[in-house]
């Protein structure tokens, strides 16, 4: 671009019009930060709704086979016999961005039953609801939220094997 010369003086951008520019380029960029944060924050939580729903159906294919369902493990790790006859993998803290667990539950009830459901973490990566909170809550195969915590609900009155 050629700088022309306007009675005696050179024209070009001064400082004063171009950091006006700049400010206005970073306030168009800072209207959709929050929005495209909250769009990732709904993606990764619309696919945590989708392990959920997978994970449970697998348990139930489980439990249809052999009329009880695992025992209690740690969270991130798979219900012992889930995978890979029941389900393909079981979702890893790694695979998503909020590095949060799913954790199968199998939580002792009175009369020997067992309450049998699974959580995710959700964005804190960590439990926001105790035990009694999650199982008063109601319906199995609904996703509910507790907190930033996601989880279903399998079965309230289970069996659980050897």
């Amino acid at each position: 671009m050629e700088d022309t010369l306007i009675k005696g003086k050179l024209k070009g951008s001064t400082l004063i019009e171009l950091l006006t520019v700049a400010v206005i380029i970073i306030m168009v960029v800072s209207l959709f930060i929050p929005s495209y944060s909250k769009a990732k924050d709904s993606a990764i939580e619309a696919q945590a709704m989708r392990n959920l729903t997978n994970m449970a159906n697998a348990l139930n294919l489980f439990y249809l086979e052999k009329k009880y369902y695992p025992r209690d493990v740690q969270p991130n790790v798979a219900a012992p016999g889930l995978c890979p006859n029941y389900l393909g993998e079981w979702p890893l803290a790694s695979d998503n961005q909020y590095n949060s667990s799913y954790d199968y539950e199998a939580w002792s009830m009175s009369g020997g039953n067992y309450w049998i459901g699974i959580t995710w973490y959700g964005k804190n990566a960590r439990r926001d609801s105790s035990m009694s909170t999650i199982m008063n809550q109601g319906s199995a195969f609904v996703i509910k939220k507790l907190g930033d915590d996601y989880y279903i609900e399998v079965d309230r009155n289970a069996k659980i094997g050897p």
